[in-house]
């Protein structure tokens, strides 16, 4: 098993972010997932649609593609003795995918023996705070060699980007995680 947390950080475009406590936690257990994104900020209401109505149920769980070009929760995975990599999405109006790619952003597609067990969105407004649990199931035990998790979140309807890597260029291409 392997567990962990990983702070996501704005990045140095962000100047309007300040402190935001954001964070990702995920556990891989065999062949189970989970990841857990949780924000915490003074500028949780302006972020859009993070208000959301979590009493609205069901989701409209779908596998959708360029859930980039909106509120988006990412998580990338290269698993040992792979060259390539696996990339996890997440919207926040229930549109999720997962991806598997031969090398940097080469022969991508979709990746079906990974499925989506629960999606959960909450939100405490007298905290500030947002939480997105995603568990997933997979038919294969992934092996981890390296990961990170990102995050582009729209403020005032620019994209506002987060990740835990130690550098990265402006805007971010969130593919080159190699550290």
């Amino acid at each position: 098993m392997k567990t962990g947390t990983l702070q996501l950080l704005p990045t140095p475009c962000n100047k309007k972010i300040k402190d935001p406590n954001f964070h990702l936690d995920y556990k891989f257990s065999h062949n189970l997932i989970y990841l857990e994104y949780t924000l915490s900020s003074n500028l949780f209401s302006q972020f859009r649609p993070l208000d959301i109505d979590t009493k609205k149920k069901p989701f409209n769980l779908r596998r959708e593609d360029k859930l980039w070009e909106k509120n988006c929760l990412e998580f990338f995975v290269s698993p040992t003795q792979e060259p390539g990599y696996i990339e996890f999405n997440f919207s926040l109006d229930g549109g999720w995918n997962v991806f598997t790619f031969d090398g940097y952003r080469k022969n991508k597609r979709e990746n079906m023996s990974i499925t989506l067990q629960s999606y959960i969105l909450e939100q405490d407004k007298e905290k500030n705070q947002f939480i997105a649990r995603f568990h997933l199931k997979t038919k294969e035990n992934i092996q981890l060699q390296e990961l990170h998790g990102c995050a582009i979140l729209f403020l005032h309807n620019s994209p506002c980007y987060f990740h835990d890597l130690p550098s990265l260029q402006i805007p971010p291409d969130f593919h080159k995680f190699h550290r």
